[in-house]
């Protein structure tokens, strides 16, 4: 399972959303299927950061909810996925609950990897994020009810193979570069 996550805010603090979307995919990487999405509201005085970790709490909570585990995390804020993957806490005062909260969960879910992609590597999250800004309501969608989206969320469905396929690639590559640090080890 794969959660991507995002979260920004038109003013940084301003009216702020985040959009998560959870992905099961299948053997060998072949295919990707949706689980679950949210495209979330926030206040009018909202940071980007604190968007973007509710945007993870979000999902974190729905997949404790569903007894998920060994979860790959993906997300383009380098700060939060740094924060959490160091468990470095922030000094920020207004993230620190938030930090709390996600490492927590992330430790009972036994979160495997934290991968940071650029936003043209994480559209599906981000066009959740941005329609929360532009309508202002919040909406969960079970894979389920995915045939009958809105307009406005079919994007999601189109960005789901490019964001998978670059978070496949780069998991690839990590393990071989971890072969190939163990075999240099070894020798």
């Amino acid at each position: 399972m794969v959660l991507f996550f995002d979260g920004g805010s038109r003013g940084n603090p301003g009216p702020g959303g985040a959009g998560t979307v959870i992905v099961r995919i299948g053997d060998g990487g072949h295919l990707a299927n949706i689980i679950w999405m949210a495209s979330i509201s926030y206040s009018d005085k909202i940071t980007n950061n604190m968007a973007e970790y509710h945007g993870l709490l979000t999902g974190l909570r729905y997949a404790a909810r569903h007894q998920m585990s060994r979860l790959n995390v993906v997300g383009d804020s380098q700060l939060i996925l740094t924060q959490l993957q160091k468990r470095k806490f922030p000094r920020a005062r207004h993230l620190q609950s938030y930090f709390t909260q996600c490492r927590t969960l992330a430790d009972t879910l036994m979160v495997t990897n934290w991968g940071h992609h650029l936003r043209s590597f994480n559209k599906m999250a981000d066009h959740l994020a941005n329609i929360a800004m532009d309508t202002r309501k919040i909406v969960q969608v079970a894979a389920r009810k995915i045939p009958r989206l809105p307009p406005a969320w079919s994007p999601v469905l189109e960005f789901l193979q490019g964001d998978v396929g670059h978070w496949l690639d780069n998991i690839l590559e990590l393990e071989a570069l971890r072969q190939a640090s163990h075999h240099v080890g070894v020798d």
